[in-house]
């Protein structure tokens, strides 16, 4: 059983209504697995670094993060989520800690502005 298969029936089993997966390093242009019943979103990229699985019947909206920080933020009714993955990297360049703490105060100030 490959990895997504075990995905899908671990959602499956624990009715998980959405799921961020990271680290999934799809290269831009490539699908993703499919998961029955579920849709994926994902912010265009070079490789695509996080995904969000979200169950069909779930009303939501992906949300543009203007900023440079991998990752996915979804809008239901009731409120915002998101997931984010923070590079220790960038195209085999070691992002400081200095720029990778600036990035994520970055997010959580542009976040805290739109959130519900």
């Amino acid at each position: 059983m490959n990895k997504i298969d075990q995905i899908e029936l671990f959602m499956q089993r624990n009715d998980i209504g959405m799921m961020a997966l990271s680290e999934v390093d799809t290269p831009e242009g490539h699908p993703f697995p499919y998961i029955e019943g579920h849709s994926v979103f994902f912010q265009p990229a070079k490789k695509v670094r996080i995904a969000m699985y979200v169950k069909n019947h779930i009303k939501c909206e992906l949300l543009n993060y203007p900023g440079s920080i991998p990752c996915v933020v979804i809008e239901t009714k009731q409120m915002t989520i998101a997931s984010l993955y923070n590079d220790f990297s960038v195209e085999k360049e070691r992002v400081p800690e200095t720029q990778r703490l600036e990035r994520l105060t970055e997010f959580l100030t542009w976040f805290s502005r739109i959130a519900k």
